[in-house]
């Protein structure tokens, strides 16, 4: 048979792993490494090196070079070493410049002799050299692990951030691919996430998503193009909460309570709860309160349960109409027949951890068999003809002790938080205090409060607190022992009972009940002379006292007394002839001088380790508080009294404004917390660790950012003269996002313009983001106490110079500091609602939610894996955001339930994609809703996978795919089996491969761990549809990188940058230096693969590197076969076999550095022998 010739010349195929030889194209490798797929047709050669990127926290101040030289030169001078910072003599370092290619150079080094200027170098870490004058600078490398890697284009300069889970910190590296790239930390502290963040680029700035966790707070990291109050711009990347932040973050707590851990509160008639962290001074949460019907509730009773939780009263379903047995409130008692029921509001327990409703129900009001006797408005004897029919009894405070629950109330307009002077309760008759056994709440649904008079036997003869202590003179005693004197004639004692007003008795199981004297001659408008007083002796002829506040001690004993078939509350029973004894008692608390009565003003109180607190107005400055206090009394028996002590600072005093006190029991005291403001809410607190208060420095603790104060003008306006006015403000972050609006500001207009004074405190933790206030108003309908209508815009104020500061008064304590004010007058004309222009409902309180994947498409920010405090599981929701306001989300209305629970989410051809290990959702992004659902191909999560213009690539344990918008593409079958090492069958899953892409090679780069534990890519290029097996992280002059790789980031010239051991690498940047290859040819068994050949000869058309029979070699029919040069050959190009009888050949070049052109096998037939089995 003739000899012929077998070639490979067009090496365009690639890596085939598959078992079998026979499906192998002629030019595949059935195994290679470092092959570099671009290098034109025909060629066998190398992959490009990688290159090292410095990248350090400082650098020396710079030198030069005092020569050229050429790149692997053992030596250096410079013109002046001592520059080179903090290496001595015979010590060690690194430096870098740009070499004679334009890149940027590392080089190590030992430095020599005593103060020479020659460095001896250790190793060379590119390809250049280096020439005259050119700048050196030493540098410590910065050993950043960059976990998650993400890129901002900052006019040209490119930072990255960069997230380190070694120390859960974000950081920073500017200038990544110019000159000396600087790192530095944008983290304080140490970060809270669940897993490792997901970041999406928008402008300036990366949106980052920590986890579906409840800490798991998204994070925002940009570039801030604006300053504040005509400041300058901060400079460098800032890293803060994406959540955009409502103003007004504290308002005026109405009545704060405390588990010592924590303290929670609400203004009084709003529908949020605040929940405050006491050692850290911060807002742990707020959560809005929104019934089962979907309406929000009006809060305005609130107390800790013993179980942690808390009691709260909801009074928006207070009811008085008479429909179907359901009360009608009036004036005229006698029109009211028994067994009638009034709804006083519903009962909710609130879980204290996540704030969330644990069960309710409605709290109704039973007469049996007497006309109702709840209190009325006005406070004079007449009711029938002075009632006002929109003034009711409402529940305003309440105290549980011994498991049993204590509701107590005042009378006012419901939802209205309107001064305390009109919220008093007249007390004459009227039942007002309420017990109920905390186990009558244990199941959500209506609890029924009985009242009921009882008969009228002189023996059981039980009358209301009311009666005890308002009584007109009869028979010259004053029934119930009280009586008001003045010296021209006897006149009833009036008293009334402040919103807040229930305290704990110490060591009882009963509860004291505020009350205060109203004088008749004050209400008249007359004053008073120094012989009026209290008679407390019952007979109306013994000493008057001039008092302050009354507590009466209401005894558990009265509510077991079996012969009471109610829940009202009556300490005073009739013993006979008219006199009342008290089961209980009376502690009335004395001052002198002008102070002696408060008139209904007490606004704050509370009761702590025997120490009772109140805050009343000071009788000059009506919206400062004076701050009162005196040991709480033990059990009252009978009557006692004792003085009460003002709260004074040496030199100075209070600046606190209607004060709401909390105190917290440590142990040997009580430590103060007071809340005040008058729309601004303010948390101070003062410790006290000695036995006694009353001198106390209050500091500072937290208070609202921004208040707004409206003032009726005399210019003209379309305001409605009668009319109220809400006004709230929103903050505007990055010059185009906006936060939820605030809380409302309320005017009474005259018909005239408003002057709107915009003040913000606590300037220097404002938010950097914030650029700017907008202002919206809604109206009411008539009088009405809430707004008929949206939110309408009114105008931006941009945070610049025309804010002035202004500085309080700083002799105060505690000291406020100063603020900034503006003010805009308002004429009345409003634009588009808040919703219109935000696309975002004026109800929410936060437009975020917290998430572990994320991905953006037109101009959207898509999340996934999320949660949100107000939805009970949202793991499986996709939400979207506001276009181009990548922290807005109306979380309510848009988003997508998905029948999955995601791994990953990319968006690819204007679609959105959602990934499980086993399914594929394709999503319509404008409508949200799913096209189509492929199973049985999945995703190993967002690191593994990425789309280009080229396709969707992504991995799972089974393969490698290629989507094109429509379907997934297998691409992994010509490496998916055979090589028990790097085959995609064989990779190990303690590692999820990351799928980068390379925009030299046109290639995908998916990064695994084979089996046998180390680092690899499979590249699979583009245009020639061909994998090719590469290892990475090698430069020049260096050792091939081994670490765990971590994440990789495409920079500014569409190059690959992956970090791994601390550095970060360029993958195939050295254009001038290339990595050792491998190469094996498919078995060639030239179509006839039972026949045997005789392979005469083999040639190489290239410049081949290494040993014939080592780099070079030919194994014959899977043996090896001794490799000789022939005669006159040069070298290892032509060469032969012994022995050279086979049915097959396989090429094996290993560990190459030149190139390769062709590969030729010269060969004979052999004839087969007759009868001989194929």
């Amino acid at each position: 048979m003739p000899k012929r010739i077998h070639e490979i010349k067009n090496f365009n195929v690639g890596t085939i792993t598959t078992p079998s030889d026979a499906d192998l194209p002629e030019e595949a490798a059935n195994y290679s490494l470092n092959i570099n797929a671009v290098a034109e047709d025909g060629v066998l050669k190398g992959s490009n090196k990688d290159i090292i990127i410095p990248v350090a926290s400082s650098y020396s101040a710079s030198t030069t070079s005092s020569g050229n030289y050429n790149n692997g030169a053992s030596t250096i001078d410079v013109e002046d070493s001592g520059e080179l910072s903090g290496v001595e003599d015979g010590g060690t370092g690194k430096i870098t410049f740009i070499d004679t290619l334009g890149k940027r150079q590392i080089l190590n080094y030992t430095k020599s002799g005593v103060g020479g200027d020659t460095l001896i170098v250790s190793k060379w870490h590119g390809s250049g050299g280096i020439t005259t004058d050119t700048p050196v600078y030493q540098y410590t490398k910065s050993d950043i692990k960059s976990d998650k890697i993400s890129l901002i284009n900052d006019s040209g300069t490119y930072r990255a951030v960069i997230f380190d889970d070694a120390d859960n910190k974000f950081k920073t590296v500017d200038n990544i691919d110019g000159d000396r790239p600087t790192s530095s930390n944008l983290s304080s502290t140490a970060e809270t996430h669940s897993v490792l963040p997901t970041m999406v680029n928008n402008n300036k700035e990366v949106h980052i998503g920590m986890g579906s966790g409840a800490n798991d707070t998204p994070k925002w990291i940009g570039k801030i193009g604006h300053g504040q109050y005509g400041e300058s711009a901060p400079s460098g990347l800032q890293l803060t909460n994406a959540k955009l932040i409502q103003p007004n973050t504290l308002p005026d707590i109405y009545k704060p309570v405390t588990d010592n851990t924590h303290i929670y509160g609400f203004e009084y008639a709003s529908n949020t709860i605040w929940k405050l962290k006491i050692s850290d001074y911060s807002l742990v949460k707020k959560s809005m309160i929104i019934r089962d019907d979907a309406t929000t509730a009006s809060l305005t009773a609130i107390c800790m349960g013993s179980d942690g939780d808390l009691w709260v009263i909801d009074t928006s379903t207070i009811d008085y109409k008479v429909s179907e047995g359901v009360y009608q409130y009036t004036a005229d008692s006698s029109a009211i027949t028994g067994n009638t029921l009034t709804t006083l509001g519903t009962w909710m327990r609130i879980d204290a951890n996540s704030l969330e409703i644990k069960k309710s129900g409605l709290l109704q009001f039973k007469k049996t068999n007497f006309a109702c006797n709840l209190p009325y408005w006005p406070l004079v004897d007449d009711v029938s003809s002075n009632a006002d029919a929109n003034n009711h009894w409402i529940i305003t405070d309440l105290i549980e002790v011994a498991n049993n629950l204590w509701i107590s109330g005042a009378v006012g307009q419901p939802g209205s938080n309107t001064n305390n002077a009109n919220w008093a309760t007249h007390l004459k008759g009227k039942e007002y205090l309420f017990l109920k056994p905390t186990s009558a709440f244990s199941n959500s649904g209506t609890v029924t409060l009985l009242g009921d008079r009882g008969g009228q036997a002189s023996s059981n003869y039980r009358e209301s607190v009311g009666y005890g202590l308002y009584s007109q003179p009869l028979n010259g005693h004053a029934r119930g022992g009280f009586k008001w004197h003045d010296h021209e004639n006897q006149e009833p004692l009036y008293c009334k009972i402040p919103k807040l007003n229930l305290i704990e008795i110490s060591g009882t199981s009963n509860v004291g009940i505020i009350i205060e004297p109203h004088y008749s001659k004050l209400h008249e408008g007359l004053s008073r002379d120094s012989n009026d007083g209290l008679c407390i002796d019952g007979t109306g002829d013994g000493t008057y006292v001039e008092i302050g506040t009354i507590i009466v001690e209401v005894d558990i004993a009265m509510y077991s007394n079996s012969s009471q078939q109610d829940d009202s509350i009556r300490p005073a029973q009739e013993v006979g002839g008219g006199a009342i004894a008290f089961k209980g008692g009376i502690h009335y608390i004395t001052e002198g001088g002008n102070d002696l009565s408060y008139d209904g003003y007490t606004e704050g109180l509370a009761c702590a380790h025997g120490k009772i607190v109140y805050t009343v107005p000071n009788s000059s400055t009506s919206t400062s508080s004076d701050i009162k206090y005196k040991n709480s009394p033990s059990t009252i028996s009978g009557n006692t009294n004792s003085s009460i002590q003002a709260m004074a600072v040496a030199s100075t005093t209070y600046d606190i404004n209607k004060g709401k006190p909390c105190l917290l029991d440590n142990g040997s005291n009580v430590d103060i917390h007071m809340f005040a403001g008058d729309g601004n809410g303010r948390w101070m607190s003062s410790t006290n660790t000695g036995n006694s208060i009353g001198a106390d420095i209050f500091t500072v603790r937290f208070q609202s950012e921004l208040e707004l104060k409206l003032t009726n003008t005399t210019a003209p306006s379309s305001h409605e003269s009668g009319k109220k006015y809400y006004y709230k403000a929103s903050y505007i972050y990055d010059g185009y996002q906006e936060s939820p609006l605030g809380d409302p500001t309320i005017i009474t207009s005259t018909g005239k313009s408003v002057d709107i004074e915009v003040i913000l405190r606590t300037t220097s933790s404002l938010s950097k983001r914030i650029s700017g206030i907008a202002l919206y108003m809604a109206e009411s309908a008539g009088n009405a106490e809430t707004p008929t209508g949206f939110y309408r815009y009114l105008t931006k104020l941009d945070l610049n110079n025309t804010f002035t500061t202004v500085n309080e008064d700083l002799s105060g304590n505690p000291d406020w500091g100063s603020y900034r004010s503006r003010i805009f007058n308002h004429n009345g004309s409003v634009s588009a609602s808040y919703e219109a222009r935000t696309g975002i409902s004026e109800i929410l309180e936060d437009t975020i939610v917290n998430y572990s994947l994320s991905t953006d498409l037109n101009s959207h920010l898509f999340v996934a894996g999320c949660s949100h405090e107000k939805i009970d599981d949202a793991s499986n929701y996709l939400f979207k955001s506001r276009p181009y306001n990548y922290s807005m989300f109306n979380w309510i209305k848009e988003f997508l339930v998905l029948p999955i629970y995601p791994t990953a989410l990319q968006s690819f051809n204007n679609r959105l994609f959602a990934l499980d290990d086993n399914s594929i959702l394709r999503i319509e992004p404008n409508t949200l809703y799913i096209e189509s659902a492929t199973s049985g191909i999945g995703c190993f999560g967002q690191e593994s996978i990425l789309a280009n213009e080229f396709g969707m690539c992504f991995a799972d344990k089974n393969g490698i795919y290629l989507h094109d918008g429509q379907r997934a593409n297998d691409i992994s079958l010509p490496i998916k089996r055979g090589d028990s090492t790097y085959s995609w069958e064989n990779i190990l899953l303690d590692f999820i491969p990351k799928v980068g892409f390379d925009s030299y090679t046109k290639s995908f780069v998916v990064v695994f761990k084979a089996s046998n534990s180390t680092y690899n890519a499979w590249q699979y290029n583009i245009p020639r549809r061909r994998w090719d097996l590469q290892k990475l992280f090698h430069v020049n002059g260096g050792s091939l990188e081994t670490a765990v790789p971590k994440d990789f980031v495409i920079n500014k010239n569409n190059k690959l940058i992956w970090n791994i051991n601390g550095e970060f690498y360029q993958v195939y940047g050295d254009k001038n230096n290339f990595k050792s290859w491998d190469w094996h040819s498919k078995q060639i068994t030239i179509g006839k693969s039972t026949q045997d050949k005789s392979f005469t000869n083999f040639n190489l058309i290239g410049s081949p590197s290494g040993t014939l029979g080592t780099q070079i070699s030919v194994n014959l029919d899977d043996s090896n076969a001794s490799e000789i040069v022939n005669d006159g050959a040069s070298g290892y190009n032509n060469f032969k076999l012994s022995p050279t009888k086979g049915k097959k050949v396989q090429w094996r070049l290993i560990s190459q550095t030149g190139t390769i052109d062709a590969l030729g096998t010269t060969y004979r037939l052999l004839k087969t022998n007759a009868g001989a089995s194929n």
